[in-house]
């Protein structure tokens, strides 16, 4: 009797334990569904805010600025994590999944599709005025329709006028739901138009960054060999990772790790290297060797293509007949996110105090740089600098240079004992024969400064053009052996004045230069340059704003009135007011 009662207390626990395990097993999956709609809910908004932003008393919603034309939701390290309102540019809410249970049908997701995505003006139309922040919002959706859960597209947006031979660039922030506003600072009174062009979907972004940027062998020349009356010619290309066997290598210690890699010429040594030029054939031809088995993500029909809207032109009033009760639409951004505008040809920047050095008299110039010693090294936008500056000092390039070419320049000017040189870097992809003796890397260039003139010099680097071709971690070795050379001679002469130019958009003639040219590897070559220098005493000459603003096509030298506007914002580094 005692062990059947026994067996029936057993099987009563056991029961009353089964009966607990359901019930706790129902509050964890309530309390689970409660916790996932919470975190669906507050994620819709966890995005990045550029540090430009001012500070107000905002009621706080959601934001997150991007420098010019990025839109990519990863901002730098440096930028602060914190949620932000800008009035007005609430994202549609994302999507929270319910219910599991109740999903009954397949779907597809698809990239961006420029035809399909639409963008539309959030400002009043009949309320703008001169000095306003415009705002605008893009609605990206693929090619059945379908708004994209994802940000992370690559935007060119330029505002502009061409009979005032006026533009700017927007900044486009970025939700990571496929939503996106775009600002622009409303910087003249009359018509503008405005433009925002698809550059890359999120999916071809990704591929450049994570595949094409880190693959190595996708730089090219043609090299040739000679020994007396003897000649052969051979292939390199640049690598930094990997293993190699029977190849000349050119080992350069300001490259650091990276090395130019050459086949062995037939019967000449590897000594015999004589000259170099860029194989722009075999840089297509790698280019499209990377791009099998992912023309469905790189395609052309996605590659710099602009959008439609619901608004064709914009009128822009004078500020003067705004009535005192109306307020600027500012959207509280402040006029200091943005770089400045083109008007009648000229750049006028919202960040710093530019003088207007085309205009003023030579000999201002000539005192600005008197007993200066001025070294321009890097590619041929910086020597398209260097002749910009010599012309506006009222002297002729070709006259003073003798015998002239595009790998150097040294001139004088005697009477304010001024002496202005250029040098091009070793190693060009140009497509004329250059002797490799010619030519030797930009730290090296700088490492050679000193002498009795210690303190007079003033250097700039460009260095940018020929190296979307090379790896990320090539392109940074490079730039970080750059900066130690630009602190040796700092330490050297305290009195030195260096600066840095960045990159700029430039001209693509086929779907192959969007790979081994990219813009998308250009501008992040452009952040890696800012954030190098941020904190230094090398100053860093940003004009991706500039150029891409400009009322004309881009391409790789911009026309003079360009450059002259870049030379202007150097010399009042030099000579401020």
């Amino acid at each position: 009797m005692l062990a059947v009662s026994t067996r029936m207390s057993t099987l009563r626990l056991r029961r009353l334990l089964v009966i607990a395990m359901i019930i706790s097993l129902y509050l964890l999956v309530k309390e689970f569904r409660q916790v996932t709609t919470k975190f669906y809910n507050f994620a819709q908004y966890d995005v990045a805010v550029h540090p430009c932003r001012q500070q107000n008393d905002r009621q706080p919603d959601d934001g997150a600025f991007v420098d010019v034309s990025f839109s990519e939701s990863r901002a730098p390290e440096n930028f602060p994590k914190t949620h932000e309102h800008i009035r007005g540019s609430e994202p549609p809410p994302f999507p929270v999944f319910r219910d599991i249970g109740n999903v009954t049908h397949t779907s597809s997701m698809g990239m961006t599709d420029p035809n399909k995505t639409t963008f539309f003006l959030k400002s009043d139309p009949n309320g703008i005025f001169r000095g306003d922040i415009i705002h605008f919002q893009i609605t990206a959706k693929d090619e059945r329709n379908r708004p994209r859960i994802h940000g992370g597209d690559f935007w060119y947006a330029v505002m502009g006028n061409d009979e005032l031979a006026a533009g700017t660039v927007g900044k486009v922030v970025d939700y990571d739901n496929g939503t996106y506003s775009v600002y622009f600072y409303a910087g003249w009174q009359g018509f503008a138009t405005v433009k925002l062009v698809l550059v890359h979907t999120r999916e071809a972004g990704k591929w450049l960054r994570d595949v094409v940027w880190l693959t190595d062998n996708r730089a090219f020349w043609t090299v040739f060999y000679k020994s007396g009356h003897v000649m052969e010619n051979s292939t390199c290309t640049v690598q930094r990772e990997g293993i190699w066997n029977d190849k000349c290598e050119y080992p350069v210690h300001m490259y650091g790790k990276t090395v130019i890699l050459c086949d062995k010429p037939e019967s000449l040594s590897c000594r015999d290297l004589y000259a170099s030029k860029g194989d722009l054939v075999s840089m297509e031809t790698k280019a499209r060797s990377l791009r099998q088995g992912h023309e469905n993500v790189f395609r052309q029909s996605h590659i710099m293509v602009e959008i439609g809207g619901n608004i064709e032109q914009i009128r822009i009033h004078d500020r003067q007949k705004r009535h005192q009760s109306d307020h600027p639409s500012t959207h509280d951004i402040g006029n200091s996110s943005f770089s400045g505008y083109w008007l009648q040809k000229q750049w006028f920047s919202t960040s710093r105090d530019v003088q207007r050095w085309d205009k003023a008299p030579m000999m201002a110039i000539k005192r600005c740089l008197a007993a200066k010693s001025l070294l321009f090294v890097g590619e041929s936008t910086a020597r398209q600098f260097c002749d910009a500056l010599v012309q506006l000092m009222g002297i002729d390039v070709k006259a003073a240079d003798q015998p002239s070419n595009l790998m150097s320049r040294n001139i004088e000017v005697a009477d304010y004992n001024i002496t202005v040189k250029f040098k091009f870097h070793s190693w060009p992809l140009g497509s004329k024969s250059v002797p490799v003796t010619d030519l030797s890397h930009e730290a090296d260039m700088i490492d050679s400064l000193g002498g009795d003139s210690c303190d007079n010099h003033i250097v700039l680097v460009s260095s940018h053009l020929h190296f979307p071709s090379w790896t990320k971690h090539s392109y940074m070795e490079r730039v970080v052996l750059i900066k130690s050379a630009l602190y040796r001679l700092k330490s050297r002469c305290p009195g030195t004045i260096a600066f840095v130019k960045g990159s700029k958009p430039r001209d693509h003639g086929n779907i192959h230069t969007h790979i081994h040219s990219s813009d998308y590897i250009l501008f992040e070559m452009n952040k890696i340059l800012e954030e190098m220098f941020r904190g230094t005493d090398v100053h860093f000459l940003d004009v991706w704003d500039m150029n891409l603003a400009y009322p004309a096509a881009r391409n790789v030298h911009m026309p003079e009135t360009v450059i002259r506007q870049e030379v202007a914002i150097f010399l009042s580094t030099i000579c401020p007011k």
